[in-house]
């Protein structure tokens, strides 16, 4: 019988295929041309501000986020990487969970 990690792997390889974006991948000071590959996108925002007295954020920032497949590539900081037209830049890299790593990305 399979474990819990088995099953946690499956299930995140379904979730990357079904909702998988195609893209383009650069390493840095690469001047060839560019590795197709399907990545997830996550988005999220980070609030600050006075959330106790004044209620709400005062500043709002988008937090954008991709999910590679390391069978594909193996993200490296500051590579560039087009998905649906936006194109961004690899910032901070997450540990490897499994098969898969996500990285915080700017748009460029």
């Amino acid at each position: 019988m399979a474990g819990w990690a088995t099953f946690r792997a499956e299930a995140r390889a379904a979730v990357h295929e079904a909702f998988g974006l195609p893209a383009t991948y650069l390493a840095p000071g690469s001047v060839g041309s560019p590795l197709s590959l399907t990545v997830r996108w996550h988005a999220s925002a980070i609030r600050h501000g006075d959330l106790q007295s004044d209620g709400y954020a005062e500043v709002r920032d988008p937090v954008d986020r991709l999910v590679f497949d390391t069978t594909e590539v193996e993200p490296v900081r500051n590579a560039l990487v087009t998905v649906e037209g936006v194109e961004y830049r690899v910032d901070h890299l997450y540990p490897r969970n499994g098969r898969f790593r996500s990285a915080e990305v700017v748009a460029v």
